[in-house]
């Protein structure tokens, strides 16, 4: 929708979306399907894992100790003669919906161009046969790359000029151009806590009765309240799941990190030397603002529930977890460029 305001002005409201199914991507075809070596019984019964009946005080114990041995899962892939079979697969898809409004102007002393939008990006975040659907509904949820809210502005302003006065006045007063560009973003989505936390085939075979299927965190609270200066997750709101058949939460609310803000700033005066001889200086301001962005760092411990972050004060995840979701990274610094330029 498209709407001429005064001033010389363009408003426009949009609806923007993609929506997109069937993406390829590789997965293994000699799967052990979800719940599969759930059972005692089903477990003891099999060549390779029977050896391991009476081990322990019972036969769930003695289901932990086989379901761990890659012999015993070899007795419950399809191909029990080969490991890892690859293929691509249609087992992914995306959606991205948005409301996107905007101003522009494009003549005058002021030219402008004003944009913001309201978006929302799902995606399936893993793939995994085990399941009947590959995962795409279980692993349905807000994607890593979303940002709820985006705003640009763009602007550029010509200074009035004097027409009447001393020439001295008016060469000093006129010829100025001021220019910027400010982008404003909600923080990316972080999923921590939620992948990983149990990457090995045995830990993930004992929960989910099959070494294709990862576990993951489980979800006690919302882990967007209750939050500190610089927390943007709530470490006490997670656990690990421990009942056979418990994955954990796949699927994760929307949970934004640090928010992006720059904005860069550019002032040119020139000069009119004679008819075809023109001096411009130009002064730059990249982050003229000089405002640090805080973020967390590829790879942040902070975002990860496990060893690394328990010590005897502060377990993660727990109530005196004080270091899981803090962003405590720090980047970003104003640049000055000046530049002149003769032409002739």
């Amino acid at each position: 929708m498209d709407q001429k305001l005064p001033g010389k002005i363009l408003f426009e409201l949009a609806y923007v979306g993609s929506h997109s199914e069937h993406a390829q991507d590789g997965v293994n075809l000699n799967f052990i399907p979800v719940g599969a070596m759930s059972d005692p019984t089903t477990v003891l019964a099999k060549p390779h894992c029977s050896s391991y009946k009476g081990t322990t005080k019972s036969a769930e114990g003695d289901r932990e100790a086989a379901v761990v041995d890659g012999n015993c899962q070899q007795d419950f892939r399809p191909y029990q003669n080969y490991q890892s079979i690859s293929a691509v697969e249609s087992t992914r898809k995306a959606q991205y919906d948005a409301l996107q409004v905007s101003l522009q102007r494009s003549s005058g002393w002021a030219v402008l161009s004003l944009n913001c939008s309201w978006a929302k990006s799902l995606a399936s975040k893993d793939k995994s046969p085990a399941f009947e659907d590959m995962g795409a509904r279980e692993y349905w949820s807000v994607s890593d790359s979303n940002r709820g809210h985006v705003l640009n502005a763009a602007y550029v302003f010509d200074l009035p000029k004097l027409t009447h006065g001393n020439q001295i006045l008016r060469g000093v007063a006129n010829g100025w151009e001021f220019s910027g560009f400010t982008t404003i973003e909600e923080g990316q989505q972080q999923a921590g806590g939620i992948n990983g936390t149990s990457s090995s085939g045995g830990a993930n075979a004992i929960l989910s009765g099959s070494p294709d299927v990862p576990t993951y965190a489980k979800l006690t609270c919302n882990p967007k309240m209750g939050l500190h200066t610089n927390q943007f997750l709530n470490g006490s709101c997670y656990s690990l799941p421990t009942a056979v058949g418990d994955i954990g939460n796949t699927r994760v609310p929307y949970t934004p990190g640090p928010m992006y803000w720059d904005t860069d700033a550019t002032i040119v005066k020139n000069f009119k030397i004679a008819e075809k001889q023109n001096l411009e200086l130009k002064f730059a301001g990249f982050n003229f603002l000089n405002h640090s962005l805080l973020s967390f760092n590829g790879g942040d411990s902070n975002l990860s529930l496990n060893g690394n972050l328990t010590d005897t004060n502060n377990t993660c995840p727990g109530q005196n977890c004080h270091a899981f979701g803090y962003a405590d990274y720090h980047y970003g610094h104003r640049v000055l460029e000046l530049a002149a330029k003769y032409s002739f």
